[in-house]
């Protein structure tokens, strides 16, 4: 071979070498950006599945099976609970607050909350902790967004003294939608957006007197 000819050979291979090498770059930073995209939206759902179920619990109580919206015996109105479990949201509505009975030790008050990337849970007695991991998640929003349904009529023995439903309470079918927003710790150009809603299972009555403890008319 002369010298010409080794060194068209060597470039030739150079170019091939310089090729499967950007080629096995470029699989290379794809899987770690599939990985990544993975973890963070694994991490993302499991949270919000948390969040979820958790706000669904709002209001429920043990005493609930007992609530009455009729006069007891002696006239007075029936007890009532569910409106004082209501959820709470803040101004900004990046933090929710509500209880619920888990045990007769342990009534809440739970949450959620955002605090510098990072969601924070309220375990009753235990105060808030982190329910995402700052050095894989950066959660760079969230937010809570109460969603009121149509209410309907709560029935009752008998009509309002004017012959109507007009006085009858009234049951409020109470959702939250959560909406988050997260990037990888590592990587933020890997960014997820995650949206749900959480429907309260306990019902929330409402009174068409001013009194919280509207019973059906006597």
């Amino acid at each position: 071979m002369s010298l010409v000819e080794l060194m068209v050979g060597v470039t030739i291979g150079l170019f091939i070498v310089a090729a499967a090498t950007l080629l096995v770059g470029n699989q290379l930073t794809d899987n770690r950006r599939l990985l990544l995209e993975t973890q963070l939206q694994q991490d993302m759902r499991a949270s919000m599945d948390i969040m979820t179920r958790q706000i669904r619990r709002a209001g429920l109580w043990e005493e609930n099976r007992s609530v009455s919206l009729l006069p007891t015996a002696s006239g007075q109105p029936g007890r009532f609970w569910a409106d004082e479990k209501l959820v709470n949201v803040n101004v900004a509505r990046d933090q929710i607050t509500f209880k619920f009975w888990l045990n007769p030790l342990d009534q809440g008050t739970w949450g959620f909350k955002l605090d510098n990337g990072r969601i924070k849970t309220s375990l009753s007695t235990g105060g808030w902790q982190d329910l995402t991991d700052s050095s894989t998640v950066k959660v760079t929003a969230l937010q809570f967004t109460p969603v009121i349904n149509d209410s309907e009529p709560i029935p009752c023995p008998k009509l309002c003294p004017d012959g109507t439903m007009s006085c009858w309470p009234r049951s409020t079918v109470r959702s939250y939608a959560v909406t988050m927003e997260a990037e990888a710790a590592s990587d933020p150009r890997v960014k997820r957006r995650m949206q749900a809603v959480a429907r309260v299972r306990n019902n929330l009555p409402v009174f068409n007197a001013n009194s919280d403890t509207q019973p059906c008319p006597p």
